[in-house]
């Protein structure tokens, strides 16, 4: 007997992210899942009715990592498929480079994201398996083209 296909929600996220190099480091959140796996995060989320997706990475940015961040060129496009209690959450999130000035110190923003625990500098080659979804492998990708498909698929 064939398994149910699974439940997707009805709306895609669309989201935006911000990718801010340092000496080869990329500015990440650092969060906590319920279970208390630590894992890394670019700055970012779903865009807002009204907003184009620059204005979203650069208000992610700043209410997430405190930053008040230049966006520069869009890098790349990428799908994730991820469970939720409420189904499985469909999202086409849009990396921009983004720019900040040079006296910029690592800091939780005014409205950081609910699983977050703290703002750092990460190595995405050294620290690659600890990005949740897989950014450290896309962004160290310099052949890749813009459009990554799905990245993550939580629905196997």
């Amino acid at each position: 007997m064939p398994s149910p296909a699974p439940e997707f929600l009805d709306v895609i996220r669309i989201a935006a992210r911000a990718v801010i190099w340092r000496e080869g480091c990329v500015l990440v959140q650092v969060k906590q899942a319920a279970d208390g796996r630590i894992y890394l995060g670019l700055p970012g989320g779903r865009l807002e009715p009204g907003e184009t997706l620059a204005e979203a990475a650069r208000r992610e940015a700043e209410e997430e990592v405190g930053a008040n961040v230049q966006v520069g060129a869009l890098i790349q496009v990428l799908e994730t498929y991820r469970q939720r209690p409420e189904g499985i959450r469909h999202q086409v999130e849009h990396l921009f480079t983004c720019h900040v000035d040079d006296t910029y110190v690592p800091q939780m923003g005014k409205h950081p994201d609910s699983k977050q625990i703290a703002v750092r500098w990460a190595d995405p080659v050294a620290e690659a398996d600890l990005f949740d979804p897989p950014y450290g492998a896309l962004l160290t990708d310099q052949i890749a083209e813009i459009y990554r498909g799905v990245v993550q698929d939580e629905t196997a």
